[in-house]
């Protein structure tokens, strides 16, 4: 019988960002949220939608905007909002690839951990906290 895991989903064009399902502590609905003065590392809120364009993904502009709260990160709060649609999916874990270990331990500093191709989608599952740690104290928004 197939392990079924619960995740977090945020769809883009060709990219489902997976986020474990344990991890969320809550998501609401915001609109008109000013994203330009609220998201940093002062406040702990990221835009999705700029590291989604980090994997050449064109977000879609909307006034209504989902923020995912983590649970406790170790350096405090940690949110994303997004304006792409946010859903809860079962994923069998069979479908998920590791990485060789050639690939392996670049793509885990990163902070995506494992991917699957299916559909003619690609599905990252990522690790939130060392994708933001890379990608804005690194000071590079390069992947």
């Amino acid at each position: 019988m197939p392990q079924l895991e619960k995740f977090v989903c945020i769809s883009y064009s060709k990219i489902d960002f997976l986020i474990p399902n344990e991890d969320i502590f809550s998501a609401v609905s915001m609109k008109d949220f000013d994203v330009e003065q609220m998201c940093g590392p002062v406040t702990g809120i990221y835009n999705m939608d700029e590291i989604a364009a980090q994997f050449k993904e064109v977000p879609i502009d909307k006034n209504i905007r989902t923020m995912i709260m983590l649970k406790k990160a170790n350096e405090g709060q940690l949110s994303f909002i997004t304006a792409s649609e946010c859903k809860v999916c079962l994923i069998n874990l069979d479908k998920f690839s590791l990485f060789s270990d050639i690939y392996s331990e670049g793509l885990s500093h990163f902070g995506i951990l494992a991917c699957s191709f299916e559909d003619g989608r690609f599905r990252y599952l990522l690790d939130l906290p060392k994708l933001v740690d890379y990608l804005y104290t690194a000071g590079s928004f390069e992947i």
